[in-house]
């Protein structure tokens, strides 16, 4: 019943204050005794939507330098521990919590991993694309809004644990094609920026008063 639909590109993010963050990135990575290892970084809950488990299993088939970091609490995090355990992942995988600092993370980050199996225009994959990250996650709805496969990241099933191996083994084993990804990101991110949104939303609102 709706006289006129109008797009609007999520709520808005800060892209200028992610990008040119500036911070000390081997004193962080020291706060989580890295060295020389390519970081990885997923943040979100810890449920069985945000399927952290895809990535946890692809990091076991890689044989590279990793350090993968989730940030998130949730009722999962037994079932992830033991999944670790089970894999012999433990030097790999680190369980960060509830943190205030992940735009400090994602600074200090080579890889956002976005496995999960339904998504709006997440928040979290906005400001990893803004931080320049290259990202893997998973095809589906919200997320191809706003990564495109082989441009600003690789996109695979969230149940394709193999694929998703394969994505993170050529982004580790590839420095060109992550510098590339991330500068399509940070252009790409733009058009979701906060102050472009707060525009169109007051044109929108102006025309309904005009109405």
């Amino acid at each position: 019943p709706a006289r006129n639909i109008v797009y609007v590109p999520g709520v808005g993010i800060d892209t200028e204050k992610q990008h040119n963050l500036i911070i000390d990135v081997e004193k962080k990575k020291s706060e989580f005794g890295i060295v020389g290892e390519c970081v990885l970084l997923s943040v979100g809950e810890l449920n069985q939507n945000k399927n952290h488990e895809t990535i946890i299993k692809a990091i076991s088939m890689i044989n590279s330098p990793i350090k993968y970091i989730i940030c998130g609490k949730g009722e999962k995090l037994a079932f992830l521990t033991d999944l670790v355990n089970s894999l012999e992942l433990e030097d790999k995988v680190i369980f960060a919590g509830f943190r205030n600092d992940v735009d400090e993370l994602l600074k200090m980050s080579d890889i956002f991993c976005f496995p999960s199996y339904r998504e709006g225009l997440s928040v979290a994959l906005m400001e990893a694309m803004a931080a320049g990250l290259p990202i893997v996650c998973s095809n589906i709805r919200g997320n191809v809004d706003l990564v495109e496969n082989a441009r600003g990241g690789y996109l695979s099933d969230p149940n394709d644990v193999d694929e998703f191996a394969e994505s993170i083994q050529k982004l580790i084993s590839d420095e060109n094609s992550r510098r590339k990804m991330s500068e399509s990101n940070i252009r790409d991110i733009q058009k979701f920026g906060i102050e472009k949104v707060n525009n169109q939303m007051k044109v929108i609102y102006e025309e309904c008063v005009e109405k």
